[in-house]
């Protein structure tokens, strides 16, 4: 481990947690260096690899304790009025260290390069034909509100910058863990470095209030700790985490019909095709509807880079190109389907 991990640990320790046999790591797997947890010796199915007592789990109560977590709590009416404390939490903490929090803090990343919204040029332009080509613009939009919204209304964070606030946002977003009961959700130090993976070798949860980690399956020395993010489409990982997976099963477009956006999903059936289309306003003529959706399929199909793009660009743009050949995939079945 770095000296910040190290210390990150005795603090973890010296209030009565556990860290077991488990070490930092910037291997990171085919995610090209991306820190990580990893076993530093073997163990068991069922094995503690990680608690984290309440004390050091950052949760919004936490996070509404400073003044200006006060003033967001009290008037911040937007849907993801936690995710907001916690980023500006963050932002907070840095511009006014605390001890109590420092050994945490000082392992937060100051940069995302992985995400698009902090892409270069080259990968932007990856993007084109996308889904994400609209998301990530929107998606940088409202968050920009909410910084709009602090800036406005909360003292003490009109100097934050643009990028500061996307970054908070970012580290939130990729990190929180929702935690049952008063904990709610939660940053939770060290175990937020799992990584994700289709079949995860750990599984968390809660006792009492403090955070566990056990291994999901006997893990060798020197494995990755692995945790599952859920079943999300590489569009949605490189949307919310900033990566994507070599091999996903979970696939799905986001295409405009009339104005209204409409999620696709893989091997369309039936039922997936009633389900797509049911939100929107037509009149009654199904025929009609399918195939409007097929020509807004067809023409995104179009729209998409060729396979030999996806070669020349999947040197700099790799999970770019990942969810180009997902989005293909989704885009010809439906279009087969409707025809």
């Amino acid at each position: 481990m770095t000296a910040p991990f190290d210390s990150l640990v005795a603090w973890i320790r010296a209030v009565g947690g556990h860290v077991g046999a488990l070490g930092v790591d910037s291997r990171g797997g085919e995610r090209g260096g991306d820190r990580g947890l990893f076993a530093t010796a073997g163990a068991e199915e069922g094995a503690l690899l990680l608690r984290v007592p309440r004390a050091c789990i950052v949760t919004t109560d936490v996070a509404a304790e400073t003044d200006i977590g006060r003033w967001i709590a009290a008037r911040f009416d937007g849907g993801s009025v936690e995710q907001v404390l916690l980023a500006a939490w963050i932002l907070h903490r840095r511009d006014r260290p605390d001890p109590r929090w420092a050994p945490y803090l000082a392992t937060l990343p100051e940069r995302v390069p992985t995400h698009p919204f902090f892409y270069d040029r080259a990968r932007v332009h990856a993007l084109r034909g996308t889904s994400l080509e609209a998301l990530v613009p929107a998606r940088r939009a409202f968050l920009l509100e909410e910084l709009g919204w602090l800036r406005a209304h909360v003292p003490d964070t009109a100097g934050w910058t643009d990028d500061a606030w996307l970054l908070a946002r970012t580290l939130v977003t990729s990190r929180l863990f929702g935690l049952e009961g008063a904990v709610g959700n939660a940053l939770v130090p060290l175990a937020d470095l799992c990584n994700h993976a289709l079949t995860p070798g750990a599984r968390w949860g809660l006792d009492g209030d403090d955070f566990v980690l056990h291994a999901a399956t006997a893990l060798a020395a020197g494995a990755e700790v692995h945790e599952g993010y859920g079943a999300k489409s590489n569009l949605r990982l490189l949307l919310h985490y900033g990566f994507t997976l070599a091999e996903n099963p979970e696939e799905d477009c986001i295409v405009d019909v009339e104005g209204q956006p409409v999620q696709l999903g893989a091997a369309p059936t039936e039922e997936t095709v009633r389900e797509a289309v049911e939100g929107l306003a037509w009149d009654g003529d199904e025929a009609r509807l399918h195939a409007a959706l097929r020509r807004v399929c067809a023409a995104r199909l179009a729209a998409l880079p060729s396979a030999e793009e996806d070669a020349a660009d999947e040197a700099v743009a790799l999970d770019a190109v990942r969810v180009r050949r997902g989005e293909r995939r989704v885009l010809a079945a439906w279009c087969a389907r409707l025809a």
